[in-house]
C-alpha cells in the first residue's frame, strides 16, 4: 500500500507543477494581449498617454518618456516573459488625462478602449485549454 501512496503522491505533484507553468503561460499570454492592445488603442497626440502603459508584478510607478509603440510594447514583452511563473501583472497608465481618454473624450478612439482591450485578454483565458484532456480552468 504505501509505494501505491508514493506513486499517487508524485502523480499529483507533476500535475501540480505542470499546472502552475500551463496557468503562468496563460497569464503571460493574456497579459501581451491586453497590454499590446492598450498601446495600439490608446490615441496619440502627443505619445505620452501611448508611452506610459506599463505592466509589472507589482504596480509600476511614475511616468516614462515618449516612446514609440514598438517600443513600449516591447518593453512590456520584456517584463512578462521575464516573470515565468508570475500569477499576476499590473497594467498601469499614470498619466493624467488616461481616464478621460477612456471615456472618449478624443475622435481617434472610441470610449471605453481599455475595457475592450481586458474582454480580448479575458477571452484568451476562456480559450486555453490548461489540463491536458480538454479540461478549461
Amino acid at each position: 500500500m504505501p509505494s501505491r501512496s508514493r506513486g499517487y503522491l508524485s502523480n499529483l505533484r507533476g500535475l501540480a507543477e505542470g499546472l502552475e507553468d500551463r496557468v503562468g503561460t496563460v497569464v503571460q499570454e493574456a497579459t501581451e494581449v491586453i497590454h499590446g492592445t492598450l498601446v495600439l488603442g490608446t490615441p496619440v497626440l502627443t505619445g505620452l498617454a501611448r508611452s506610459n502603459w506599463r505592466v509589472g508584478t507589482s504596480t509600476p510607478q511614475g511616468a516614462v518618456p515618449i516612446r514609440s509603440e514598438v517600443e513600449t510594447i516591447d518593453a512590456g514583452q520584456t517584463v512578462i516573459r521575464g516573470s515565468r511563473k508570475a500569477d499576476y501583472f499590473e497594467i498601469v497608465n499614470n498619466f493624467f488625462y488616461i481616464g478621460l481618454l477612456n471615456a472618449g473624450s478624443s475622435r481617434k478612439a472610441p470610449a471605453g478602449f481599455v475595457q475592450k482591450a481586458i474582454t480580448l485578454g479575458l477571452n484568451i483565458v476562456k480559450q486555453r485549454r490548461i489540463l491536458r484532456g480538454g479540461t478549461r480552468y
